[in-house]
């Protein structure tokens, strides 16, 4: 048996009795831009038919990341800058995907009777 201090944990399995690492808080509305984003995502494959909530709620998350991607340049003791970029691009490639027929139709509406 060797001889070691009491509670460095090398003896009995016990962890020395340090305070835990405080990891910094998570910024809450890149969360609530994620969640948009996926919000967005389900609603513009279940409701295929409707695309007005889908463009809403992307447009939603693309606006709220980057509000938050603002708020975590100001502040540097948040987390969350991926969650963040991560639902500003899947809100854009949602918001692109349901507004780009619309603009399609309206073009080539305005353009059929100028070649007919």
């Amino acid at each position: 048996m060797t001889n070691t201090p009491r509670g460095t944990g090398s003896s009995n399995g016990s962890q020395p009795s340090a305070s835990p690492k405080q990891t910094p808080p998570i910024s809450y509305t890149a969360v609530a831009a994620f969640g948009l984003a996926g919000l967005a995502v389900a609603s513009a494959f279940w409701l295929g038919d409707v695309p007005v909530l889908a463009i809403v709620l992307s447009l939603a998350a693309v606006i709220l990341g980057f509000i938050s991607r603002k708020a975590l340049q100001r502040d540097e003791s948040l987390r969350g800058a991926t969650i963040s970029v991560s639902a500003v691009i899947i809100g854009g490639i949602i918001l692109l995907a349901q507004v780009t027929p619309w603009i399609m139709l309206g073009i080539s509406q305005t353009l059929y009777p100028l070649t007919h």
